[in-house]
C-alpha cells in the first residue's frame, strides 16, 4: 500500500487519506519545489518538508514579474504608438507635397483640369475640382495611383485614356459622368467602384483594363452590378464586363454593348438568349476567350445582330450552342 509522511508529525500514513491520523495534520496537494526538485506537500506554515524552501516566496516572485512583464507591454505599445503617429504625420506631409507638386504641374481653367505636365506616380487633386478634362492624362506612362477630390462631377473623353501603370483610382460619390474612353487602356487598373450618383457611362469608358472586378454603390437607380458586370438597368445593356464577369442569364440584358469586353482576359463567357445585340468590338481582342457558349439554338444565334469587329482577335472561332456549333462570323455589321 501507497503511503505519505506527516510533515507534521513524521508519521506514515495511506496515500488515499487526507488527514493524518496521528496528529490531525490535513493534508495539501502535492507541489513541485523550485529550490530541491522533489514532490512535496508543503508544511502548514509553507515551507518544503525536504529543504525548508518558503514557497511563499515563489507566489511574490510570480506576482513581482506579472507586473513587470504588464509594464513592459505597456511601454512598448506606447513606444508603437508613437511610431505610428510619427508614420502618420510622415504620410500627411508626404501627401500635402504631392497634392502641391500635382497642383504645380496642371494646367486648371474655370474648376476644369484641361492638362497634365508631371512624371508623378501618385497624383492628388486640389480641392475645388469638377471636372478632369479632355484627353487631359492622355498617355501617362508615369502614374499609378489618382487620388480624385470630392466635389468633382466629370471624368472627361479619354481623360486617363492609355495610362498604362495606372493601378489605383478613386470615383468620388459626387461623380455623375464619366464619357467615352475615359479610362480606356488603364491595362493595370484591377477593380473601380461606381457611386450612387454616376447616372452617365458612355460606351468604351472602362474598355482594355484590367478589371476583376466592378462594384456598383447601394442606392445608384440606373446601374446595377449583377455578374460582376455593369449593367444599364433601363437598356437592359452591358456597358462593362471584367476578367470575371458572368453575364447573368434573368433576362436583364439584352445588349452586349460596344467595347464592354474588349482586350479583356476572360477565358470562358456564356451568352444568354435574352441577348439580342452584340455591339460594335463586343469582344474585340479576347485573346483568351477560348470557350464561347451561347444557351440557345444555332438559329437563334444567327439572328442575333452582330456589330462591326465584335470578335476581331477572339480565341475562339466558333459558338457552342444548345443544339450544335456556329461558326463566328466578323463580317456581319449592324
Amino acid at each position: 500500500m501507497a503511503v505519505k509522511i506527516c510533515p507534521k508529525c513524521g508519521g506514515k500514513v495511506a496515500e488515499s487519506r487526507d488527514t493524518c491520523f496521528h496528529c490531525g495534520y490535513v493534508f495539501g496537494k502535492m507541489e513541485t519545489c523550485p529550490e530541491c526538485g522533489e514532490s512535496v506537500i508543503k508544511t502548514a506554515e509553507g515551507y518544503c518538508p525536504v529543504c525548508g524552501h518558503n514557497f511563499g516566496d515563489d507566489a511574490a516572485r510570480q506576482e513581482a514579474i506579472r507586473v513587470e512583464e504588464l509594464q513592459r507591454i505597456a511601454e512598448e505599445e506606447k513606444r508603437r504608438e508613437v511610431a505610428r503617429e510619427r508614420e502618420r504625420q510622415c504620410e500627411l506631409e508626404r501627401k500635402k507635397r504631392a497634392a502641391e507638386e500635382s497642383r504645380r504641374n496642371m494646367v486648371i481653367e474655370g474648376g476644369v483640369v484641361k492638362k497634365y505636365m508631371g512624371a508623378q506616380y501618385e497624383v492628388i487633386f486640389p480641392e475645388g475640382i469638377k471636372e478632369i478634362g479632355d484627353h487631359a492624362f492622355y498617355n501617362n506612362r508615369s502614374i499609378t495611383k489618382v487620388v480624385l477630390p470630392d466635389g468633382l462631377r466629370k471624368i472627361g473623353e479619354g481623360a486617363f485614356c492609355a495610362c498604362e501603370n495606372l493601378r489605383q483610382m478613386n470615383i468620388p460619390d459626387t461623380v455623375t459622368d464619366i464619357e467615352k474612353w475615359g479610362v480606356y487602356g488603364c491595362i493595370r487598373l484591377s477593380s473601380i467602384t461606381i457611386p450612387a450618383a454616376t447616372t452617365r457611362i458612355q460606351p468604351l469608358a472602362f474598355s482594355s483594363t484590367g478589371l476583376d472586378s466592378i462594384e456598383v454603390a447601394a442606392g445608384n437607380r440606373v446601374y446595377s452590378d449583377k455578374g460582376n458586370c455593369l449593367i444599364d438597368v433601363k437598356t437592359k445593356t452591358l456597358v462593362i464586363g471584367t476578367n470575371y464577369s458572368q453575364i447573368p442569364n434573368d433576362g436583364s440584358v439584352i445588349i452586349i454593348g460596344e467595347g464592354a469586353f474588349a482586350c479583356m482576359k476572360i477565358s470562358r463567357i456564356s451568352i444568354p438568349r435574352s441577348v439580342k445585340t452584340l455591339e460594335a468590338g463586343a469582344f474585340n481582342g479576347c485573346k483568351s476567350l477560348k470557350e464561347f457558349n451561347y444557351l440557345g439554338t444555332t438559329a437563334e444565334w444567327e439572328r442575333i445582330a452582330k456589330g462591326d469587329k465584335w470578335c476581331t482577335n477572339m480565341g475562339t472561332w466558333q459558338v457552342i450552342c444548345m443544339d450544335g456549333i456556329a461558326r463566328v462570323d466578323t463580317t456581319v455589321k449592324l
